[in-house]
């Protein structure tokens, strides 16, 4: 997207009031966050488009659905987070929603994934042994702070176990679980979302000083709704929901679940 570069005569008010965008962005750097915006597209490593059925084990994506290239560094201002309480058959759940503002430059599509470049959040995840010495994580992790087996077996990082650079993925270099066994993980990440909700897009005015002749056309900073990265949910076009596929593991062409 872009602005023409031109000028409108300013044949109106004399009480013209302006939002100087450049003041706005300042506003945003001065009380906001560092963050890195990416380039996100749908996975295409599918079975059939009409209903999206991802390929088991997908190498382009690693079954997170989406694809994101070519991050762009930038602001963030976040404000009104809330928790959403929901009610699921099993119980209940809390979804997290922060509500963004981004310095001009920076544009979002839905699903774009948003990371805070100094914040950093815990996630746990079950990963099940795979071939060679690398293991693959949803994040990249900063630190690991546990690593427990399905035999209760713990394994400790710098002996057992360290991470690759620069992906922060699970490389064995010690004692390792089978392959096939499934292990649980806990660590550390950069807090990441991605945008649910277009809220303030393709917002435009005219700015100039007062008593100018002629004004500007400007575009004013982008407003979203962002949800935490694990808590997205996708729909087919038969509006049911899509989920990655688990990991399986080929041994002997007997498939372990």
């Amino acid at each position: 997207m872009s602005i023409v570069n031109t000028t409108i005569p300013n044949e109106g008010f004399p009480l013209r009031r302006n939002l100087n965008p450049d003041d706005f962005d300042k506003l945003i750097k001065t009380h906001g966050a560092r963050v890195k915006v990416y380039k996100t597209t749908l996975c295409p490593n599918v079975k059939k488009i009409d209903t999206v059925e991802h390929e088991i084990d997908c190498n382009l994506c690693h079954n997170n659905l989406f694809i994101d290239r070519d991050p762009l560094d930038g602001w963030s201002y976040f404000q009104s987070q809330k928790l959403e309480r929901m009610f699921n058959v099993d119980g209940t759940f809390d979804d997290q929603m922060v509500m963004a503002s981004f310095v001009r430059g920076i544009y979002l599509q839905y699903f774009a994934k948003v990371e805070l470049l100094d914040f950093t959040t815990t996630f746990y995840e079950l990963i099940q042994r795979q071939n060679g010495d690398v293991d693959r994580l949803k994040y990249s992790a900063f630190t690991v702070g546990l690593l427990i087996d399905k035999n209760g077996v713990e394994y400790k990082f710098g002996q057992d176990f360290t991470l690759t650079s620069p992906t922060r993925d699970i490389k064995w270099i010690g004692n390792r679980p089978s392959q096939g066994v499934i292990y649980s993980v806990y660590y550390e990440y950069l807090l990441t979302f991605r945008a649910l909700k277009a809220l303030h897009v393709n917002r435009f005015s005219q700015f100039g000083l007062p008593g100018a002749a002629t004004v500007t056309p400007v575009e004013h900073a982008q407003q979203w709704i962002l949800k935490r990265d694990y808590l997205i949910t996708k729909e087919d076009l038969m509006s049911l929901p899509v989920s990655p596929n688990k990991v399986f593991v080929t041994t002997n062409s007997i498939e372990i679940d």
